[in-house]
């Protein structure tokens, strides 16, 4: 059975979501990534989730690359909500900037490359 290319980038989302939430929520194994380190990760992470978002729903939604900005944003406002819950984990509002800065780049970088901008 041959599986879609659309499939596989469903695959690939709900694959990168899961791998998302799980290091988002697990307790940090000894990694110090220090103060700039942890930022720059979670501008990449949200980067990426925007991304993958945008080419797995771009045949399903018009505006796949607007979607993606506000499923990226939510879905990194909810985990840092949900951090402020975890025992060892701790919500925090440069965190979500973080995020939304990597989304945000996402959507212009995307814009820019498409001459939308």
């Amino acid at each position: 059975m041959k599986i879609s290319r659309t499939r596989k980038f469903y695959i690939l989302f709900v694959g990168w979501m899961v791998f998302l939430t799980v290091f988002s929520l697990i307790p940090r194994a000894g990694v110090d990534l220090g103060e700039r380190g942890d930022k720059v990760a979670h501008f990449i992470a949200y980067f990426i989730t925007a991304f993958i978002f945008c080419v797995s729903f771009r045949a399903r939604f018009q505006k796949a690359d607007i979607y993606a900005v506000f499923f990226a944003f939510g879905y990194g406002a909810v985990i840092e909500l949900v951090q402020v819950f975890v025992p060892y984990r701790v919500g925090s509002f440069l965190d979500l900037a973080a995020n939304f800065s990597g989304v945000l780049f996402f959507f212009l970088l995307y814009r820019f490359l498409l001459g939308k901008l």
